[in-house]
């Protein structure tokens, strides 16, 4: 049809986040966020299927989890001007979820606990008063994260640029 935008198709908005994994300017779309955590959840288990769960294990999922984060951190700062809202954003929360982790050895511990947190090659059982701020905490973070992803953006251009819904790059978004 004439005069509407060329739409890209789901797999290469879902790969273009790889691509912009170090771009922290401009706009995304909701559709990419969407399109990009249906990738990560197929990778995984794929990932999960492969391997038996030994140290082979372990290191491939260091390496997974650590290539998976920067195109995630810059797409949530692309989502947040979306929405017309600063970087800081973004900074702010993950300062948040890194201090809950490297909180989380300084907890009173014990083995029978059902809360555990996985960092890495260590598994945690926290247990007690802060074991439960530990858990609301991070599940406020991921609601808050979820939210930010989801939310609609500002139509038509604001400060961050062009709305990516009526101004997609259909050159950028091609797989070939």
């Amino acid at each position: 049809m004439h005069g509407e935008p060329e739409r890209a198709s789901s797999l290469a908005m879902a790969f273009k986040p790889f691509r912009d994994m170090f771009v922290f300017s401009g706009r995304s779309r909701r559709t990419e966020v969407l399109a990009f955590g249906i990738l990560g959840m197929f990778a995984n288990l794929v990932t999960i299927k492969l391997v038996d769960g030994g140290n082979a294990f372990l290191a491939i999922w260091a390496v997974w989890s650590l290539l998976w984060t920067f195109p995630w951190i810059a797409l949530l700062v692309r989502r947040l001007h979306d929405q017309g809202r600063p970087a800081i954003w973004a900074w702010v929360l993950a300062a948040a979820f890194a201090l809950l982790m490297a909180a989380t050895p300084f907890l009173p511990q014990s083995a029978d606990s059902s809360y555990h947190v996985t960092i890495f090659a260590w598994v945690f059982h926290p247990v007690g008063p802060f074991a439960i701020i530990h858990g609301v905490a991070t599940a406020i973070i991921a609601l808050t994260l979820f939210a930010f992803c989801l939310a609609e953006g500002d139509p038509g251009t604001n400060r961050y640029g062009p709305d990516p819904r009526v101004d997609p790059e259909p050159d950028a978004l091609e797989l070939g």
